[in-house]
């Protein structure tokens, strides 16, 4: 599958590589590379992006894309490559979801599950709510997504969540 809309970035190539980045993930959760080895410009087939980010079912489900205790970001690809990855926010953005019984499945841009249940929250960074996907891996709530919840939000003590049974899922700010 091909993604032809993804938009060409003027990325300073040379200066990525001098700081170790083979790729970059943009605040869309698009991927790109830098390393002229392997061409640069946007990657368009997204299954190759899918495979990077650990994405998907089978033998490379939730590995590729790993994040170490300093916050860097790293493509771990057998048998011992590993590449650098300047990522712009972070690697994932919800882009959708739907109402399980109790629970609310929030979809990534690469189709990954992320349960929104009474063990699981969102986290507000600057008023902007983000979840874990896994092993330190998050996603920000699309807009999209972002304004749909906001339409079956709930208000308590001046802020704005999502009601999962008896579980307050805070969103951002009442105005």
């Amino acid at each position: 599958m091909q993604k032809e809309d993804i938009p060409f970035k003027n990325y300073n190539h040379d200066v990525k590589m001098e700081n170790g980045f083979h790729f970059t993930i943009d605040r869309d959760g698009h991927w790109y590379c830098h390393d002229p080895a392997m061409g640069v410009g946007p990657i368009k087939n997204e299954r190759i992006s899918k495979l990077f980010a650990g994405a998907g079912s089978g033998k490379f489900a939730g590995k590729g894309l790993s994040r170490d205790e300093n916050g860097r970001y790293w493509l771990k690809a057998p048998p011992a490559d590993v590449y650098g990855i300047d990522v712009e926010d972070v690697p994932f953005v919800v882009t959708s979801y739907e109402l399980q019984d109790e629970d609310l499945v929030l979809k990534t841009n690469f189709g990954e599950e992320v349960i929104l249940d009474d063990r699981k929250s969102f986290i507000l960074k600057d008023g902007v709510p983000y979840i874990e996907v896994r092993d330190g891996l998050m996603a920000r709530i699309g807009r999209n997504v972002f304004y749909q919840l906001a339409e079956k939000s709930v208000e308590r003590d001046g802020k704005l969540g999502i009601m999962l049974g008896e579980t307050f899922h805070e969103i951002g700010q009442a105005s």
